[in-house]
């Protein structure tokens, strides 16, 4: 190790971000303990399959075309993704799951695309992080895949929380909050990858499709760093 980072070793040791042991950002054992998704499911239904297509059933006009998420949203990838949120520089917590083997490999299941997406986050909330978190994973795989990331889209103040409700009225409550923020944006003929840190029930993800289709979007595919399999 040369001089410069010995001394910065000691002055600012590194800790494992999920169980704090000093060393690395993320150390083996909790590497070890993150879950790669290796059996996409369907947005719709949440069962199984292949490369997340949505099933031929489940699909309507404005439903998404694919998913994809990386991570089981396990005790390791919550601490990760929830530690980005908190910190002015917290948010590169996010690079350990982007930069991982496993997000390679599952980005390689998509379709060619036009334009990356991030779902667009409550200004009340975005005032208090100053980064909206899905915008930052959006730029960073848009430099991957070699495509424009642009924030499109909108989200007004819902008027319950989305994490206090069960699976069915999230559903209705998300209902109409999501808007295209101009209406002169141009997507229509377009193949969309919209981009989110963790899915749980989808119904975020459901509602800017919908946007999206019904602004003209040829296809919409969803891509999460983690998906929470306790709905499945």
């Amino acid at each position: 190790m040369d001089m410069p980072n010995l001394v910065k070793n000691l002055l600012f040791p590194e800790f494992c971000t999920a169980c704090g042991k000093p060393g690395n950002t993320l150390c083996l054992d909790c590497r070890q303990k993150m879950d790669p998704i290796n059996l996409q499911y369907c947005i719709i239904c949440d069962r199984y399959s292949e490369k997340g297509a949505t099933h031929k059933v489940c699909m309507t006009r404005f439903t998404p075309d694919k998913f994809l998420s990386v991570f089981a949203y396990n005790s390791t990838a919550k601490k990760i993704i929830l530690r980005s949120k908190f910190g002015s520089k917290s948010f590169k917590l996010l690079d350990i799951l982007i930069r991982s083997n496993a997000n390679m490999e599952t980005l390689k299941q998509l379709p060619e695309i036009d334009v990356v997406v991030p779902i667009p986050m409550v200004d009340k909330i975005f005032n208090r992080r100053l980064i909206n978190h899905s915008e930052y994973i959006s730029n960073k795989v848009g430099d991957i895949l070699k495509k424009p990331s642009v924030e499109i889209l909108g989200k007004r103040c819902f008027s319950k929380s989305q994490k206090r409700l069960k699976k069915d009225l999230r559903f209705q409550n998300i209902k109409g909050w999501i808007f295209l923020k101009n209406q002169q944006t141009e997507i229509k003929g377009k193949r969309v990858l919209l981009v989110d840190d963790v899915a749980t029930t989808g119904a975020t993800l459901l509602e800017a499709s919908r946007v999206l289709k019904m602004n003209g979007a040829e296809k919409v595919y969803c891509y999460t760093l983690a998906k929470d399999l306790r709905y499945n």
